[in-house]
């Protein structure tokens, strides 16, 4: 029987699929006596981004970044002094490592796909925003309290520069 690249490809990325599938499997029944909490999240994440940068496909980095992330966020702050902060402080922890996901993205396309996905700057940005905000304590919620009132007007500014160039055309 004669294997080319693309079965060698299939078998690769099976065998990968297997593997990992066990190990969730095997750690799911550990963590009934031992509290795994966040890698629950992070090992998924890796073993996407794993078959992202192997495939060269952003499919795979794209959610694997993101769920990472979000594990990783709760690693933190379960695990660290980030569990003596107060909520808001907790907030902002777990925006700015959220947003290191999405700026993960475009690190990740960058090096190993064919196009670099600069889109996730855009969430990665505002959240990195907002939970620099959320540390900042009072003078943060405080910036946040005002920028209620500057969205409407921003949302209304908009709309009016798409209609006005909807009109000229």
């Amino acid at each position: 029987m004669e294997i080319n690249h693309t079965n060698k490809k299939n078998i690769v990325q099976k065998g990968i699929i297997g593997i990992a599938l066990i190990l969730i499997g095997i750690l799911l029944l550990v963590s009934k006596w031992v509290n795994f909490g966040a890698f629950i999240l992070i090992l998924p994440g890796l073993l996407m981004i794993g078959l992202g940068i192997f495939n060269k496909e952003a499919g795979w980095i794209i959610p694997g970044s993101i769920v990472g992330s979000i594990g990783t966020s709760a690693l933190i702050i379960e695990n660290t002094n980030a569990a003596l902060l107060n909520e808001t402080s907790q907030g902002g922890i777990f925006m700015l490592t959220f947003a290191a996901g999405w700026f993960l993205i475009v690190l990740l396309t960058w090096f190993f796909t064919a196009k670099t996905h600069l889109w996730a700057l855009i969430p990665g940005g505002i959240l990195s925003a907002f939970g620099g905000l959320l540390l900042l304590g009072q003078p943060g919620l405080s910036i946040l309290e005002y920028s209620n009132y500057l969205w409407p007007f921003l949302l209304v500014a908009g709309g009016v520069i798409i209609l006005i160039k909807a009109v000229q055309r």
